[in-house]
């Protein structure tokens, strides 16, 4: 059963120490805050975090995330604030990542992402911070 009016969830610092149930992704399609930074998470994150279409504000850091970024980003067109740094994401940036106009803030640092930019980086017109810092 999902959660239909659910609108912000912060379960950041909870002690959380495992991998993401398969149930949570079915939470709320309305969901705009979701905040599960600073816990030992671990696994990876499935292209049904992309479900959220009304997600504004995504908060993932400082857990043990690992695997590549879902490559879905181009459904979120409310997201403003976006932060994965500090887990063990792998691979390149998703062409996708700045598909919409909306972000603003978009953290990455501290994984182990390579390869090139993406050129749609461009597109983010209203970014203003970018943080890529390796270390």
């Amino acid at each position: 059963m999902a959660q239909h009016n659910l609108y912000d969830l912060d379960l950041s610092n909870a002690g959380i120490s495992d991998a993401i149930p398969d149930w949570f992704w079915s939470l709320s399609s309305q969901l705009i805050y979701l905040d599960l930074s600073n816990n030992q998470i671990s696994g990876s994150i499935p292209s049904s975090l992309c479900k959220f279409v009304e997600l504004e504000y995504l908060i993932l850091s400082n857990n043990h995330l690992s695997g590549e970024l879902p490559d879905c980003w181009d459904k979120l067109s409310r997201l403003l604030f976006f932060d994965f740094s500090k887990n063990n994401f792998s691979r390149g940036i998703p062409s996708s990542i700045c598909s919409q106009d909306s972000l603003r803030e978009l953290h990455l640092s501290k994984n182990g992402l390579t390869g090139e930019l993406p050129s749609n980086l461009q597109n983010c017109t209203n970014l203003i911070s970018l943080d890529l810092r390796k270390k």
